[in-house]
């Protein structure tokens, strides 16, 4: 995790910090991704990134902590759980929209996620420091259906198929949309109708 120097940083330099870094682990991921591009891309020695993080490893779980932080506060925000013995699937679709319009207005952010979820196999890996899985079995386990484990974790996976859908129908454009140079612009109808084309 990171250090008391990170932490120390000013707003625009931190937030400078991380746009690049997520993009680095975005686009190539854990493996491709280079600290000494990062460090050239950002102007700063390396040796100074290593007041930051530890290594690699670690600020690349930085960001995937960071990432999933993020996102949990704002499904708690947008979707609170349903009420008891409500209807499952019209909760998970707001779930499924909101995910989705997080990740296409970060898309750095939901790659990073999509090529976590690649590296390690499926979602079982995730499965234990995932609070979006765990949010979203305590959802099901609320209403009146009745799903297994399984099957969470398929619903859990979804979103970033979904996303993973959408950027491959322009691969030519990923790049240009993790940088921030082009938004990934879906309308909300448009989002909604694929939304119900998964879940069917």
């Amino acid at each position: 995790m990171p250090s008391e120097r990170f932490h120390q940083l000013k707003p625009v330099k931190k937030k400078n910090f991380l746009r690049y870094a997520y993009q680095e682990f975005a686009l190539h991921a854990y493996e491709g991704a280079s600290i000494s591009k990062l460090v050239s891309t950002l102007k700063m020695a390396k040796g100074s990134i290593y007041q930051y993080f530890e290594d690699k490893e670690d600020l690349y779980y930085y960001l995937l902590s960071h990432t999933r932080e993020q996102l949990q506060t704002l499904l708690e925000q947008a979707c609170p759980l349903p009420a008891k013995n409500s209807s499952f699937k019209n909760w998970y679709r707001n779930f499924l929209v909101v995910q989705l319009k997080y990740y296409m207005s970060l898309p750095s952010q939901g790659l990073l996620l999509l090529r976590y979820q690649a590296d390690t196999l499926g979602i079982i890996s995730l499965k234990a420091d995932n609070p979006q899985s765990t949010y979203l079995m305590r959802a099901a386990n609320r209403t009146e259906e009745s799903l297994s484990e399984q099957k969470i974790h398929q619903l859990d996976r979804l979103p970033l198929l979904i996303f993973d859908f959408l950027l491959n129908q322009h691969p030519t454009e990923v790049d240009s949309w993790v940088k921030g140079e082009l938004a990934l612009t879906i309308s909300p109808q448009e989002l909604i109708d694929l939304c119900d084309h998964f879940l069917e």
